[in-house]
């Protein structure tokens, strides 16, 4: 009997010790999800009352947290619209800045997610954003300024890290203001002509509304570039603010090497010619920062008198002194004529 009374107070005291690990379990979680929940948006919030043996906890909150397919699987998304979250980033990136990394691009930040018809995320999910930002609001509401304020976070980040260094950061969704924190380029697009020729009033279009640090994947990110079609575009697209090379990963490798000596001789010649107006560049950046006047310019502007210039679309300038042109459509890869300002004819 004292055995078997002995193994029932044995018993109950672990069934105690149980009870009792949960409720400091469950404790440091309401901790945990109140100092955490302004960190993730959330859907349909609602309330829980956990009723344990021994009486009540506190209330506890719980929400749903918004989980969505985007390239690594899984993924929830941080709300912005709330400085603390902005502040919780921006540690992040201090950290792994810390570690040597040079810059960072923020990707699918518009945001984008798979499986959606709409390729986001829900319009009536719910931001808790500061005041001055609306408050509380539905997605719809604050779509536009997501990525902006994730390269913000990002930006403030890295000068956490190194106060006299300059961020580098590159966003592909953007807003107005978008411009003080981050580069953007123009997005997935083809290998193909039509896009090489939508890319210059595509950057030009980004640099009239406040965007100076802009340009597309050279060569195209989507399907397979040919020899001739990467030549022309290198030798326009070295010209653009922003100049780089990207494609995915089921294509064709797209180096300037990889189409041969002739396209890459001609690449090899651009980018050289880059190099040496890097000074110039540089000063139509500070140009840019001080005025708000777009590195590249539309043609129109060595002449605004000139209508004809309204239209032209395949040449841009680069200050006062320098016009750059491509083919453009329906015209053959060969033929580069364009309407040059009196100035420059």
């Amino acid at each position: 009997m004292v055995s078997k009374r002995s193994g029932c107070l044995t018993q109950g005291s672990n069934k105690k010790m149980v009870t009792l690990f949960m409720i400091v379990i469950l404790q440091m979680m309401s901790g945990y999800i109140k100092q955490m929940e302004h960190l993730l948006l959330v859907y349909f919030p609602y309330r829980f009352v956990f009723l344990v043996i021994i009486g009540f906890l506190d209330l506890l909150r719980f929400t749903h947290r918004i989980l969505r397919e985007v390239w690594p699987g899984p993924c929830v998304f941080p709300d912005f619209t709330q400085s603390k979250a902005r502040s919780w980033w921006a540690c992040l990136v201090k950290d792994f800045i810390s570690n040597g990394v040079d810059g960072i691009w923020n990707d699918m930040n518009e945001p984008t997610v798979f499986k959606a018809v709409t390729k986001s995320m829900p319009e009536d999910n719910v931001h808790r954003g500061d005041a001055e930002l609306g408050g509380c609001q539905n997605h719809s509401h604050c779509h536009n300024v997501y990525g902006m304020l994730m390269a913000r976070s990002t930006y403030e980040g890295m000068k956490l890290a190194n106060e006299n260094k300059r961020p580098f950061v590159l966003t592909r969704a953007g807003f107005i203001g978008s411009q003080r924190y981050a580069a953007t380029w123009t997005g997935d697009n083809l290998s193909n002509w039509d896009h090489l020729h939508m890319s210059i009033p595509m950057v030009l279009q980004l640099g009239l509304s406040g965007q100076p640090l802009s340009g597309p994947d050279i060569g195209g990110f989507g399907r397979n570039a040919t020899p001739r079609l990467f030549g022309r575009w290198m030798g326009v697209g070295a010209m653009f603010p922003f100049c780089r090379g990207h494609s995915e990963t089921d294509t064709i490798d797209h180096e300037p090497w990889s189409f041969g000596e002739e396209c890459e001789e001609v690449c090899r010649l651009a980018l050289k010619r880059r190099y040496r107006l890097i000074p110039h560049i540089y000063t139509l950046f500070y140009v840019a920062h001080i005025t708000g006047t777009p590195v590249a310019t539309p043609t129109f502007f060595a002449d605004p008198k000139d209508p004809s210039l309204r239209t032209v679309e395949n040449s841009f300038l680069l200050g006062p002194l320098l016009i750059y042109a491509s083919t453009i459509p329906d015209q053959g890869w060969m033929n580069c004529s364009t309407n040059y300002p009196k100035a420059f004819g």
